[in-house]
């Protein structure tokens, strides 16, 4: 069976005068890991015998690489059809390979017909599984970095199938971590802000700050210095009862808070 656009050469020797990249071509990971689309050129053979290219991994059957190309180099036909997702088998074969590869310090290139469908799905699974990134930013920096990335709705749940099975199998990423890290960095922003507004405060004596970072640096060095605390008399007003459910309060930060 035959396509239209189907682009098969065979070449007995590529042009040594001219070199280009393939169409599509970035690095992944610099020295390691490679995508382009389909490289049909003399002078895309070369570029990527140049690297030098040890791996070649082709996902296209409708558009492979020159036969020249599949001789000099280790070729991994790993075929998926336009517009359809690699398997979660397919994925797991291609980090393998990019494994023994980088413990071998060989060049790893995959590509499909326009290196953005097919080979997108891998270049994902690959960001997932060595920078931790969720399956949404692992998305959207591959679409930004390699525009028209993942073409179809299957490749992108192909991605989000892949994230949730690596990810939950080995703990390396919580749904709610990103909220969690705002969270906490957020209460770091409102603690500073609160002592800067109490610092100004100028029912606060200067003495009485001085005193307090006195007893905190005693603190600091070791020294049992128990922190001054207001007496309280009997006749002081008792502490006021927990607000009923619904009620707005005013905090030091003047945000409203709903208890």
């Amino acid at each position: 069976m035959s396509f239209p656009w189907q682009r098969n050469f065979s070449l007995s020797r590529p042009s040594v005068a001219i070199s280009s990249p393939p169409i599509n071509f970035s690095w992944i990971a610099h020295g390691l890991l490679c995508a382009f689309a389909n490289p049909y050129l003399p002078s895309h053979v070369n570029f990527l015998l140049k690297l030098p290219l040890g791996i070649l991994i082709t996902m296209s059957p409708e558009s492979q690489p020159p036969d020249y190309l599949k001789e000099k180099v280790q070729w991994v036909p790993m075929f998926v059809m336009v517009m359809r997702a690699p398997s979660l088998a397919q994925i797991d074969q291609f980090l393998k390979i990019v494994d023994s590869a980088q413990a071998e310090g060989k060049i790893v290139g995959v590509h499909c017909f326009a290196g953005k469908g097919r080979t997108g799905v891998l270049l994902a699974a690959y960001l997932i599984k060595y920078q931790n990134f969720p399956p949404s930013e692992a998305i959207d920096v591959l679409r930004a970095y390699r525009p028209g990335s993942l073409e179809s709705q299957e490749q992108v749940d192909a991605v989000y199938a892949f994230g949730d099975i690596y990810l939950n199998r080995n703990r390396m990423w919580n749904p709610g971590q990103g909220a969690m890290i705002t969270a906490n960095l957020m209460t770091a922003a409102a603690r500073e802000l609160w002592w800067t507004r109490l610092s100004q405060v100028s029912s606060i004596k200067k003495s009485k700050l001085s005193s307090i970072g006195n007893c905190f640096g005693k603190m600091r060095k070791g020294t049992p210095s128990p922190i001054p605390v207001p007496h309280r008399t009997s006749s002081a007003r008792a502490p006021r009862a927990p607000p009923p459910h619904g009620e707005i309060l005013d905090t030091p930060l003047g945000v409203n808070l709903i208890v």
